[in-house]
Order: C-alpha cells, then structure tokens, then sequence
C-alpha cells in the first residue's frame, strides 16, 4: 500500500532487500547557504550496496540528506545492511523525517532530514 511519502514509496519499489551489501561509505561535510549573509554545515551520507552476487552488477545507491546521530561500527568482514528507512511523518518530529537503521546487527543508524534512491545497472560508483 503506497504512503504519502513519495520518495519511502520509491525506495521500497527498486526491492532494497536484495541490496544489503555494503560496497562504499562516503560522509562529508557540506555548507548550506540559507540567504546572502548566512550559512550552515550539513551531514550528507551517500550508500552504494551491491546483492552480493558476482553475476548482478547493479547497484542501489542511496544519498541520505542533513544526516545527525550517526552511528557505523565498522566490522571486520563484509557487512552487510538489511536497511530499514522509516518515515517519521506521523511522529510529530519538526526537523526530520527519517529514521534508517539496519535490521540485523545494529552497524548503522541514524536520522535524515531526506534521502533520494537509486538503481544503478552497472558498477558505475568509481
């Protein structure tokens, strides 16, 4: 049953649960300008997960926007990221709206004021 949250609808219509393959990790830092004289640092976290099998060369990439509580326990192995991206529409919240954690081991968590998806068909992450 589709939300009213257009890009969760998105995200969940490119079948996320075959990408739970950590292939990169990028967080930086980036200025906002909110009018000519003022500025503000923002988080932005960007995921490329792969299924894992040789034989699928796509990739789901994932760019989460004004990232804040992040949490990643790096492992050692492959990790692996079931995703679970839960809208906080209805929870009241003013600044966020997204809640994203994995579901299994607890590495990655944090809150996201948006994120856009996105089915890449080859291995074009450089």
């Amino acid at each position: 049953m589709p939300s009213s949250d257009k890009a969760l609808d998105h995200y969940l219509s490119l079948n996320p649960t075959v990408f739970d393959v950590l292939d990169r990790f990028e967080f930086r830092q980036q200025e906002r300008w909110i009018d000519a004289y003022c500025s503000k640092y923002v988080y932005i976290l960007e995921l490329w997960l792969s299924s894992g099998s040789s034989d699928d060369p796509r990739r789901l990439h994932l760019l989460f926007d004004d990232v804040q509580q992040l949490r990643f326990e790096a492992r050692v192995g492959p990790l692996t990221l079931p995703l679970v991206i839960r809208s906080l529409q209805h929870d009241q919240w003013e600044y966020l709206r997204y809640r994203v954690i994995d579901r299994e081991e607890e590495i990655l968590a944090f809150y996201s004021r948006g994120f856009a998806a996105e089915l890449i068909e080859g291995s074009t992450q450089g």
